[in-house]
């Protein structure tokens, strides 16, 4: 019990205390309280439980957003750190999940999903904001299975389709298997240092005060294996293209934006606390592991998506060629929230386009209907050019077309990489970038250049609100941060240094 109490140290939480955990407390309380509404009858279930998700995470944002610049507080023992860093990682979360959740209120209605998934969101929002607090490894994990269970069952929500559960319980069965590689792994590390704490594992490091150097690094691989599953990095990719073709077209969306940022938060931490700061050569074998892992995941997943023939599938080898560049600004982050900085900046200007690209496909696709083929997006041009100009837009921002927030935020990344000194790795993301255009370009070509019959009625479009909404605002500032980004970044850079 005296081990545990040192491990968890009990603190009396004042009031300072208690208003920084208000938007965690509230958000976790909000999942319960949409779970409860959820329990009436159906269709009036899911209404209340919408409008209440909605309206009550948009309010929590809020009052996160004022609270950026609040004083630095630590609770429980210095597990959990609000400053400005965190809590800019917490608001761009729970805006992932805003906006998420108008996705799913347009899709939810159509497909007859059932309400709770809304409170799932939700909880997996908490999960998120809580990797963005702590830098203690139990507590890390601890989050990430918050975040993973609760997507684990969203995946499968469209209960009446087979391929919906094959992919939850793809999902399930090999995120439990990375889970349990990094909990291994964080059980070695604290072999070898007596602690979780990544603050003092880092002093503990440079004061050369470690207990045994290989048994840390061996840590390090395994939790390394596991955060490599849950960024979707190559080889530990391969459960991407399968589950997010498989959950509904919002959790997908949900998936490749929020999962993602979040995911990238403790390997940020880890990396800057961990892998860079061990001596010779085991900091030699962490660096170069991350090198290789940049270069081949880059170039695999864009010569993967060469071949893909539907819309979501090549999003999905998409989204894992955006974990290969990230994985090339994780090696040069440097050390505090200021090297994180480009990585903050790309990932949102990212999620612009991710979340944009899905709302148009849950507005193109018809009731249950599992992905978009090539030849599904004939004629769109003609026939929606509203959401033909978005996506041609999206996708030339995952492309890093110069004029959208994807440009921006690869040219400020690749910046950040060639300044130190990585040319090389420079040189083959933009190869890979040079490939993923082909692509990019043939999902512009075959709305514009390739005649097709109507997928649906205009008249369901403007039933889905939610999604519509997020088309637009996506495409908005997709445009407005391609053209005139400055302000945005001296912001963050300036709340991050």
């Amino acid at each position: 019990m005296d081990r545990l109490t040192e491990l968890f140290k009990y603190t009396t939480l004042g009031p300072s205390e208690l208003l920084a955990l208000g938007p965690v407390m509230a958000l976790s309380l909000l999942a319960v309280v949409v779970l409860i509404v959820s329990a009436a009858p159906l269709r009036r279930g899911l209404n209340m439980a919408g409008i209440l998700a909605l309206v009550g995470s948009a309010l929590i944002m809020l009052f996160q957003l004022q609270s950026i610049q609040a004083p630095e507080i630590f609770i429980l023992g210095d597990i959990l750190i609000f400053n400005p860093f965190t809590r800019v990682l917490s608001l761009i979360v729970m805006g992932i999940g805003v906006f998420s959740l108008l996705l799913v209120t347009g899709q939810a209605k159509r497909e007859h999903l059932l309400p709770e998934i809304y409170s799932l969101v939700l909880f997996s929002m908490a999960g998120m904001v809580l990797l963005a607090l702590t830098n203690h490894l139990v507590f890390i994990f601890l989050a990430i299975e918050i975040m993973s269970l609760a997507v684990y069952i969203l995946v499968g929500m469209q209960r009446s389709a087979s391929y919906s559960a094959e992919a939850s319980l793809k999902y399930f069965i090999l995120g439990g298997a990375a889970s349990a590689s990094f909990l291994y792994g964080a059980a070695l590390v604290y072999g070898a240092t007596g602690t979780f704490d990544l603050r003092t594992i880092s002093t503990l490091i440079s004061t050369q005060s470690v207990i045994s150097l290989p048994l840390l690094a061996v840590g390090g691989l395994l939790m390394l294996v596991g955060l490599f599953f849950k960024v979707g990095a190559f080889p530990f990719h391969f459960w991407i293209p399968d589950v997010y073709q498989g959950a509904a077209h919002s959790i997908t969306g949900f998936m490749s934006t929020g999962v993602k940022f979040a995911a990238f938060i403790p390997l940020i931490k880890i990396a800057q606390q961990l892998y860079f700061v061990l001596p010779g050569k085991y900091g030699e074998l962490f660096y170069v592991i991350l090198w290789l892992f940049a270069a081949v995941t880059m170039f695999y997943a864009n010569l993967a998506a060469l071949a893909q023939y539907e819309l979501k599938r090549l999003l999905a080898y998409s989204a894992i060629a955006h974990t290969g560049y990230l994985l090339a600004g994780v090696l040069v982050c440097g050390s505090g929230p200021a090297g994180a900085a480009p990585l903050v900046v790309y990932l949102s200007f990212y999620i612009f386009s991710a979340l944009g690209a899905m709302a148009v496909v849950i507005l193109l696709a018809g009731p249950h209907q599992r992905d978009l083929t090539f030849e599904d997006l004939s004629g769109i041009a003609e026939q929606r050019p509203f959401l033909a100009l978005a996506l041609s837009v999206f996708m030339m921002a995952m492309a890093g077309i110069p004029m959208t927030a994807g440009f921006i935020g690869k040219y400020l990344l690749l910046n950040n990489v060639v300044t130190q000194g990585e040319t090389l790795l420079v040189v083959i993301a933009v190869l890979a970038s040079l490939i993923s255009v082909y692509y990019y370009l043939r999902v512009i070509v075959f709305m514009y250049m390739k005649e097709g019959k109507k997928v649906s009625e205009g008249a369901k479009i403007e039933m889905l609100l939610g999604p519509l909404a997020v088309a637009g605002v996506m495409l908005v500032v997709t445009l407005q941060f391609g053209v005139f980004p400055r302000a945005l970044i001296a912001y963050v850079y300036k709340i991050l240094h």
